[in-house]
């Protein structure tokens, strides 16, 4: 062998195993990319949920919405006991 076909041997050998660890890179690349969309869509679940828990706390028990009427109704006796 002359030294041109060594250093073409070499190369080649280093040109397969670089195109090896890119391989291996992509797909480390792409279970990663998949993990994050599962990740950013357990989030997303999770998020949804909070805002509706949230919504269903706000929402006014009959006790609430009873003093707010009993509230309101003695306001405006109040105000118009103060036109008259």
């Amino acid at each position: 062998m002359t030294t041109d076909q060594i250093f073409l041997a070499i190369l080649a050998n280093r040109v397969a195993s670089q195109h090896q660890t890119i391989e291996r890179m992509d797909s480390m690349l792409s279970k990663l990319m998949h993990r994050t969309d599962a990740l950013s869509d357990i989030v997303w679940q999770m998020d949804r949920r909070d805002k509706a828990i949230a919504q269903i706390r706000n929402v006014a028990s009959p006790n609430q919405t009873k003093s707010r009427r009993t509230a309101r109704k003695t306001t405006t006796t109040r105000r118009a006991g103060k036109r008259a």
